[in-house]
């Protein structure tokens, strides 16, 4: 009886102890950690951007390396997600929300299980004579339940600084920022045939960063044209890229597929595009962010040994009308010979 009384008092003690410490533990996921990295700003503030390279120094990942993970968008981009789903680690993403050049990076980080909750995941770097003074700040939204937080100190403890120690030695020991493979399958090129595409058109010139204006005036005309001349459309809105310059003009057609032999007047014109073997991706998204999916074709191309036309872009659904993350532009590249 004794012993049962020795053992009851045993287990009253460390609960009250445990109560103490759930007392005095942070209410919520916080932590702060902070390291000098033998390379510039401008260079950490590359490889922390890019989730593409969080596998190889994050201690979440490291905690559970066979745990799943998955990359939307290039993984450098402003909204752009990182996520995960592991037995140990649960289930919850990350994505860019903010970026202020060489200096600062804000994510957004939800969890999904083993508790939903949220917190704010932010790094600033700071210029100290060529080497760099990074912070990483995570401040959790939502209160841990009172008993779970002395796990979740255990949990946390010590894990920043890890992460840090191997972010600095991932940095430190690029010679180069390396080319990453591209994890997001809307950015993998495909190789088809296609049907060409009959379409009325107009051309114009203008410097890049005012080619949406001018698309939109060049639509204006053709579906004028095509109401006054009783033409149906025939297909989602397009236009041919015949050259492209971001630092000067760029010369394009906007088109509107309509059915073979329709005829055009004046500047308004009928057209046709290659058919035939053709790279085609899609971007999603903001119609801005899409010139990493014409790079990826163009680096396809090469690697294939496959010389490409001018580009096509299809403007599959209307922005006006969708969310901005699904607005749909397929992008295709005709291939010579």
């Amino acid at each position: 009886m004794k012993v049962l009384k020795f053992l009851g008092i045993g287990i009253l003690v460390l609960f009250a102890v445990y109560v103490i410490w759930a007392a005095i533990a942070p209410s919520k996921i916080d932590g702060k950690a902070t390291i000098e990295i033998d390379r510039n700003p401008a260079f950490v503030y590359e490889v922390s951007k890019d989730f593409n390279f969080y596998k190889q120094w994050n201690p979440w990942s490291k905690m559970e390396p066979e745990a799943k993970s998955e990359i939307t968008g290039t993984g450098r981009e402003l909204g752009d997600t990182w996520k995960w789903e592991g037995q140990q680690i649960g289930t919850g993403g990350m994505t860019h929300k903010e970026f202020v050049q060489d200096k600062k990076i804000v994510n957004e980080v939800t969890f999904v299980s083993p508790r939903p909750g949220s917190m704010s995941d932010v790094w600033t770097f700071e210029d100290k004579d060529g080497k760099t003074l990074v912070t990483w700040i995570t401040t959790g939204e939502d209160e841990i339940p009172f008993l779970m937080r002395p796990m979740s100190s255990i949990f946390m403890s010590g894990v920043f600084e890890q992460g840090l120690n191997d972010f600095k030695d991932l940095v430190e020991g690029m010679a180069d920022l390396p080319k990453v493979k591209r994890t997001n399958t809307a950015y993998t090129p495909v190789v088809g045939e296609v049907a060409d595409i009959t379409y009325l058109a107009v051309k114009d010139s203008c410097l890049a960063k005012d080619i949406a204006q001018h698309l939109e005036k060049a639509y204006g005309k053709l579906e004028a044209y095509m109401k006054a001349n009783r033409i149906e459309q025939a297909g989602s809105p397009m236009a041919i890229y015949w050259s492209y310059d971001p630092d000067g003009s760029t010369t394009f057609e906007a088109g509107i597929p309509v059915k073979a032999g329709t005829q055009g007047k004046g500047q308004i014109y009928v057209a046709k595009t290659d058919g035939g073997k053709t790279i085609t991706c899609t971007h999603l998204g903001d119609y801005s962010k899409s010139g990493e999916a014409h790079m990826v074709i163009d680096e396809f191309a090469k690697e294939n040994n496959m010389k490409i036309n001018e580009a096509i872009e299809i403007y599959e659904n209307d922005p006006t009308k969708v969310k901005p993350e699904e607005v749909r532009t397929k992008i295709l590249y005709p291939v010579k010979g």
